[in-house]
C-alpha cells in the first residue's frame, strides 16, 4: 500500500504509454525496469483515481488501456465513451 500511494503522490501521464511507435521495451528502459511487472494501477484525473486495476504486466496494459481497439483491450476508453 505504501508503494501505491507514493506512486499516487507523483502520477506518470498516460501519454507514456501511448506514443506511436514506442514499444513496451522503450518504455521499461525510462522506468530502469528489465522486464514488465505484475502489480496494481491507479489512473488518474485532476488528482482524484478514475479507475484501478491490476494485472501481470502493468505496462503492457496501460499501453493497451490508451492504443486498445476493443471493449476487453480498452476498456477504460469504452466507459469513458
Amino acid at each position: 500500500m505504501k508503494m501505491l500511494r507514493k506512486g499516487m503522490a507523483a502520477p506518470r501521464p498516460m501519454a507514456e504509454f501511448a506514443t506511436a511507435g514506442v514499444g513496451v521495451r522503450a518504455i521499461l528502459n525510462r522506468l530502469n525496469s528489465e522486464k514488465d511487472f505484475a502489480g496494481c494501477y491507479v489512473q488518474i484525473d485532476s488528482g482524484k483515481p478514475i479507475y484501478v486495476g491490476i494485472s501481470k504486466k502493468v505496462v503492457d496494459r496501460l499501453r493497451q488501456h490508451v492504443l486498445g481497439t476493443t471493449h476487453y483491450a480498452a476498456s477504460l476508453a469504452y466507459r469513458i465513451g
